[in-house]
């Protein structure tokens, strides 16, 4: 298995960052690659469809939220569009000062096609523009 991880600053206070991310809804808001979800269910368990830019879409399940710790942990059913199987990621805040956070977004997956360098930066570029995308949602 591999790994990627990024962390970010949010210029938003972490409570409001979490109640963006927590109710696993509205992705498309914040991942620029994403053009629109769907939900179904509420809490863990709960499952969205993403569909992406070109029409390919893939099946997530929220499989963790702490409320407490402002963490959340889901997954990408396999099989999907990516390079990669096995997927699960991580989002946790951090408040920084009440006006500041930072977002560490991490995932674990298996490379099924191509290097585990392109997988990787991929998966930063993601998890990069998601985190930059909070910060205009929450300016």
């Amino acid at each position: 298995m591999e790994s990627t991880e990024v962390k970010g600053t949010v210029n938003a206070s972490a409570e409001s960052v979490w109640r963006i991310i927590s109710p696993f809804v509205g992705i498309e808001k914040f991942v620029p690659a994403i053009e629109k979800s769907a939900c179904n269910g509420e809490g863990e368990g709960m499952e969205r469809t993403c569909i992406l830019g070109n029409g390919a879409s893939f099946d997530e399940t929220l499989l963790k939220v702490d409320h407490q710790d402002m963490e959340l942990q889901y997954n990408v059913h396999d099989p999907s569009p990516f390079p990669f199987s096995k997927y699960v990621a991580n989002m946790k805040v951090t408040p920084i000062d009440s006006n500041n956070c930072e977002l560490t977004w991490n995932c674990t997956y298996q490379v099924d096609s191509g290097t585990v360098e392109e997988t990787d930066n991929m998966l930063k570029g993601l998890f990069q523009s998601g985190i930059e995308g909070l910060g205009k949602l929450t300016s």
